[in-house]
């Protein structure tokens, strides 16, 4: 039982790898660092607002207002407003329901866009906003649990303020 966890844990490592690269590699399309005032790119409210809908753009525009709104506020309502956020802002959806595939690792973007996210994009949507607000990584583990009660395996965002602290956990 042990190692077939190691076995799936390491799957699912060199996958969330994978995927925080294209992630990563999104967002910085995605994202304007050189200006505070416009956090994403203008052309894609309009794409968003043209292959999904308006609901979409504005899914994104509360995104933009979220980062915002929270630039100077201190890590623990970065914290609160972030997972806030997300589990509001985007529904549930298994990957083989939304994408059509067993596992399928969503950037922010299509996670706002498309409105659904499995455990995974929500992790990273919410890790990715935090990064971006200032939470040092060093404090923020993507965390691979298992649901006992459902014997379902699950992905987390945890936050560790201190390296001895108990985490908090963002579900």
């Amino acid at each position: 039982m042990l190692e077939e966890l190691r076995q799936r844990a390491g799957g699912l490592l060199i996958r969330l790898i994978r995927g925080l690269t294209a992630t990563f590699l999104l967002c910085l399309f995605v994202l304007l660092q050189a200006d505070d005032q416009q956090w994403i790119k203008k052309e894609l409210f309009a794409s968003a607002k043209q292959q999904f809908g308006a609901d979409a753009e504005q899914r994104l525009h509360d995104w933009q207002n979220l980062y915002q709104a929270l630039r100077n506020k201190d890590e623990d309502e970065k914290l609160r407003a972030v997972n806030h956020f997300f589990n509001n802002a985007v529904n549930y959806v298994s990957d083989e329901e939304h994408w059509g595939q067993k596992d399928y690792w969503a950037t922010p973007y299509e996670s706002l866009t498309t409105h659904g996210a499995d455990c995974e994009d929500f992790v990273i949507a919410k890790y990715y906003t935090l990064k971006e607000l200032g939470v040092e990584v060093e404090k923020l583990r993507i965390t691979y649990v298992k649901a006992l009660r459902i014997n379902q395996a699950h992905m987390v965002l945890t936050y560790f303020p201190t390296p001895d602290a108990i985490p908090l956990v963002l579900d």
